[in-house]
């Protein structure tokens, strides 16, 4: 199991209180869509899951222990970052095997887990490249295999389709909805699309000036919350048709 639960957590830096108690849970072998504007937290949320800062107060807990203290490398929690921080001078095949080979996997071991997941990845003829000879959406499947060949509980994806050109970024979001099936991954994404959330997640969370207004399925987001910051957020362009969540007249998903 894989289930992650943040629980009451804050934050402050430089005197100001960036995360406010937020308490949300991801179950096992879910997507979670973490979504709210830009600087509402989001990516400090991730930080603090990883154990790059470390909350003033409350629990991370995944499967029912509490992750504070755990080096960030025992954690069993991966970020695949916004910007991919791929490894210039490596090539991919490198860039995959750099985190294997820290936990002294290597050698004929290490290249069959990497032949593994770059299949899946649908980069296995990319390998000997380097980031700059790939395109942007090659890059964040690298960054993504990367991570995987780790075979984290929990994968963290920071904005996965910044810089992705429309048809691009559809064909991601597709291949990371078929990757979490197929495959039992609990993923938590971050996004401030109203889009990308809707389409990915099964769960929603929406965060507001560090603080989380609402968690809902996607199921029960088809009229209006209540909660005054979410309504305002998700604005007029959401209505049902069909079973479907509509944005610009555009049907993102069938219920």
């Amino acid at each position: 199991m894989a289930e992650l639960e943040i629980k009451g957590v804050d934050l402050t830096i430089s005197k100001k209180r960036i995360i406010k108690d937020v308490s949300f849970k991801v179950p096992d072998r879910e997507l979670f869509v973490l979504c709210g504007p830009s600087g509402a937290g989001k990516t400090t949320i991730l930080k603090l899951i990883t154990g790059e800062w470390t909350p003033e107060s409350g629990d991370i807990l995944l499967d029912g222990r509490s992750l504070l203290g755990t080096p960030m490398r025992k954690r069993g929690v991966i970020l695949v970052s916004q910007g991919n921080d791929l490894f210039p001078h490596m090539t991919v095949r490198k860039n995959a095997a750099f985190g294997l080979g820290a936990r002294h996997i290597k050698g004929k071991e290490a290249d069959e887990i990497i032949g593994r997941f770059a299949e899946m990845c649908g980069i296995a003829q990319l390998l000997d490249r380097y980031p700059a000879e790939l395109s942007g959406g090659q890059q964040k499947l690298a960054a993504i295999l990367r991570a995987l060949v780790l075979q984290p509980s929990v994968l963290l994806l920071d904005e996965p389709f910044t810089g992705l050109d429309g048809e691009l970024s559809r064909r991601m979001r597709d291949f990371i909805l078929d990757l979490q099936k197929e495959n039992g991954i609990t993923i938590v994404m971050i996004t401030h699309s109203k889009e990308d959330a809707f389409y990915m997640g099964q769960h929603i969370g929406f965060l507001f000036d560090g603080k989380m207004e609402l968690v809902k399925e996607v199921s029960e987001l088809f009229e209006k919350t209540g909660n005054t910051a979410v309504d305002s957020f998700l604005g007029e362009t959401i209505r049902t048709e069909n079973g479907g969540f509509v944005f610009a007249d555009k049907v993102l998903r069938k219920i």
